[in-house]
Parts: structure tokens; sequence; C-alpha cells
């Protein structure tokens, strides 16, 4: 009944699952018993949400560990943090800004929605890199690409490098929890599009790999 599943690096802790009820269940890992079960997240019809769940680093190993979820259908170009125990909202942050109001007439077509196609932490959490892509009507910028529809768009990646934002608990939920310290517009050239990336354990280098490029590229924190 789900569809997909992801686990973390601890196996007493149990298999996280995203299932097709919209539900976000843990399970214990001996004998398969639902230990806590969330529903209503903003999720739409075909949402991969399940490819980008993974336990908060600087809450990882302590009694209310925070889950970390992109991907989100209502919620696009956001990364969330949700506490389990307490079964709320605990952060969010908008790492790609999205024009709701834009083209909401019915004869109009809107613009696909951005998405982060991929982040990667620092161990301690202390960094976090970011890789999303947003679409253009202007099919000579970026990556072309045609959906089924058949309209064209032009694909603009972009990564960015945040920092841990220590007055986002003193500051209380208004304040975002990371900071952008940087950021690069087509990092592996204009018309590719970025398929992975990873960072070293303490932040200091980070590795972002483009297939269209068939290039890897290296990254050095000053």
């Amino acid at each position: 009944m789900s569809s997909s599943d992801r686990c973390d690096d601890n196996p007493a802790s149990g298999i996280l699952v995203y299932c097709e009820d919209n539900t976000l269940q843990l399970l214990e890992s001996h004998n398969k018993g639902c230990l806590w079960k969330v529903q209503g997240l903003a999720c739409g019809h075909n949402c991969n949400i399940g490819r980008s769940l993974q336990v908060d680093p600087r809450s990882d190993g302590q009694k209310n560990s925070q889950l970390v979820l992109t991907g989100l259908n209502q919620a696009p170009g956001y990364i969330h943090w949700f506490d389990p125990t307490r079964e709320r909202l605990a952060s969010s942050l908008e790492v790609v800004p999205f024009n709701r109001i834009s083209k909401t007439e019915p004869d109009e077509r809107p613009l696909p929605k951005p998405a982060i196609t991929g982040h990667v932490f620092s161990k301690n959490g202390e960094d976090l890199i970011t890789i999303d892509e947003s679409q253009t009507e202007n099919i000579y910028v970026g990556a072309l690409e045609e959906p089924m529809k058949g309209d064209e768009y032009g694909t603009v990646s972009t990564i960015r490098f945040w920092s841990w934002n220590y007055s986002s608990s003193t500051k209380g939920e208004s304040a975002p929890p990371y900071n952008e310290i940087a950021s690069m517009t087509y990092p592996h050239g204009p018309k590719n599009r970025i398929s992975a990336i990873d960072m070293s354990k303490d932040g200091t280098f980070a590795c972002t790999v483009s297939c269209h490029e068939k290039a890897f590229r290296v990254w050095q924190k000053n």
C-alpha cells in the first residue's frame, strides 16, 4: 500500500513509510507495528515525498527528532521540518520563490511549479546545499523542456548554499532556520541540469554531477 519508504541509519528506530492514502507512518522494524501515523500532509497526486524524507541531522539521535520533507505538491519550493512527537510543523524554509498570483485566468496556462530537485546537509547540520529548478516561457533560457501537453519551457537550475541561522531559535517561527549565503544559476552551464549532489561530512567540500554535461564539479567552502 505504500508508494515509497525510507529508513535512517539506525535500524532500531524503525521504518518510515509514506503511503498512498497521504499518511506518514513509522513502523517498528521487528514486528512492523505502527508507532505513530501522521495524516493531512500538503500533498497532491503523484507526490514523490518518499524520495525526499530524512531525519534532520541537528536533531538526529534526540528524543524529539524532526523529519525533513521536500517535494510537497501544495508547497512548491519549500523545505519543511516536521515534529512527529508534537504532530506539527516545526519550521519551513522557502528555497525558491513562486508567484502564486499570476496566470489565474481560465484561458491562461500557469507555469509549472518550481521544484527542489536535491538537497544535502553536513553531518552536524550547520551547512545545507540545495538544487532547485524553475521554468520560464523563454525557451532560449536554460535547458529546453517539452512536457507532454506540447508547451515548451526553459528550465533554470540553481545551486544555493545555506548556513544555520542561530537566531532562529530565539526569534521564534518567523525566522528562517537557514540563511542563504551564496547562489549560482547554471552551475553546469546554461543548457545542462544537475543530476546529483553530495557533501563531505564537515561541509568543507561538495560535489555535483550533471549527466547532460557528462561532468562533475567540486565546490569548496571558504
